[in-house]
């Protein structure tokens, strides 16, 4: 006979409250984020470019936007990388030889 059987064994979830981390800004902004925070955008139109977000975050945050994620994306993969975006930035040049010079930051 199972004793803990019965209509008194509730199974119950209580998840544990998200750690804040501190955003380093000062009130308006949000002080500290969590990984259940979200920040809602109203505008005009329903559509943006990302390079529109990244904008609109930097200065209505005062924030610098490293990374942008697909929301329910399951891959590491960005749809926005700060690194990618100072890659253009980058020189290369061939001389008469093919050799390759490069700018600063390349390697």
């Amino acid at each position: 006979i199972n004793l803990a059987a019965g209509s008194g064994n509730f199974t119950t979830f209580a998840p544990d409250p998200p750690v804040p981390i501190s955003t380093g800004l000062e009130a308006p902004h949000p002080e500290t984020f969590t990984s259940w925070d979200k920040i809602e955008i109203s505008r005009k139109t329903k559509e943006m470019s990302v390079e529109e977000l990244v904008n609109y975050v930097e200065k209505s945050f005062g924030v610098t936007v490293d990374r942008i994620f697909l929301h329910g994306d399951t891959e590491d993969k960005a749809i926005y990388n700060a690194l990618d975006k100072k890659k253009l930035e980058w020189d290369i040049t061939f001389d008469e030889n093919g050799k390759a010079t490069v700018s600063d930051g390349v390697f």
